[in-house]
């Protein structure tokens, strides 16, 4: 057994919302009105630096939208009345 101590990963990821993510947003349409989203925020999060996750937050008039990196998947979280 080695005597040294393993360095935890856990406290590296800074996680929470920021308008200035690591990876830019990208630039998407509205699949209900298909107009151009706007850009309202990310969250960073995820287990740790290494398996770091970003999620952005979009809106519009039809509604919120969080687009996920990993999966590539944009999906309606609100509809526009509880998003104004």
């Amino acid at each position: 057994m080695s005597s040294e101590k393993r360095t935890s990963l856990k406290g590296s990821l800074v996680r929470g919302q920021t308008t200035t993510p690591g990876l830019a947003p990208p630039r998407l349409i509205c699949p209900d009105c298909e107009t151009p989203l706007g850009y309202r925020h990310s969250f960073i999060g995820g287990v740790n630096a290494r398996n770091a996750e970003q999620w952005d937050y979009y809106g519009c008039h039809c509604g919120v939208f969080q687009y996920r990196h990993r999966s590539r998947k944009l999906r309606k979280i609100s509809s526009s009345l509880s998003a104004r």
